[in-house]
């Protein structure tokens, strides 16, 4: 089994694995020069694919380690609990920050999301190739 892991967050990448051995692992900001950049990992990709030789249709599956959606386990109590750690708890729109502030986050995943699917489906990957995972 072959699968290319990717991720567009705050320090994009992508590592290969092949028959369970992590053949290898990189930062696009390597290729970038730009710290911590978010972009697709188009750089990271083709250097992994590359090495052994693996064309992006040899991929099983394409893991993504984020834009699973809101965890309602994880992900939402954290969201509450830093939006009452930065504002007056006893505030009445204490809620609706919260509500903002989960909205705001629901929606830049989405886009996020979607803006990632539009590139690997722009180098050959399928829809059915991507696996998404919540990354907690």
């Amino acid at each position: 089994m072959k699968i290319l892991g990717v991720s567009n967050t705050f320090d994009s990448g992508a590592a290969l694995i092949v028959e369970g051995e992590i053949v290898g692992a990189v930062n696009e900001e390597r290729f970038t020069r730009t710290k911590l950049d978010r972009s697709f990992p188009r750089y990271s990709i083709e250097y992994l694919l590359q090495s052994p030789e693996i064309a992006i249709q040899d991929i099983d599956t394409v893991a993504v380690g984020c834009w699973n959606g809101i965890d309602q386990k994880e992900t939402l109590p954290r969201l509450i609990e830093d939006v009452l750690f930065q504002t007056n708890s006893d505030d009445p729109s204490t809620v609706e920050t919260v509500m903002t502030r989960i909205n705001t986050s629901g929606t830049t995943d989405n886009r996020l999301r979607d803006e990632l699917c539009q590139e690997l489906y722009a180098i050959g990957v399928t829809a059915s190739q991507i696996q998404f995972y919540d990354h907690h």
